[in-house]
């Protein structure tokens, strides 16, 4: 469940760090999943918000950024 994988993560962001100005960067596959979800209305943590002018996902108000950067193959971080 992408939602509790979020939540995982969010938790480890030390609490002095989650009051700051925060962004989700992904690739554009995990994107084009999360925007699938965000479509379909079941998951209520993931909207369509206005960020800079354009409309992307958010994942409890926290904007989800694409970059290509970031690939599907790597170390999981835990």
């Amino acid at each position: 469940n992408i939602n509790d994988v979020m939540i995982d993560a969010y938790y480890k962001i030390p609490n002095k760090m989650r009051t700051m100005q925060k962004a989700i960067y992904c690739n554009r596959d995990v994107i084009a999943a999360l925007d699938k979800e965000a479509n379909a209305k079941a998951n209520v943590n993931l909207t369509m918000e206005n960020w800079q002018g354009q409309e992307i996902v958010h994942w409890r108000k926290i904007p989800i950024i694409q970059t290509d950067s970031i690939t599907n193959v790597g170390t999981q971080i835990s």
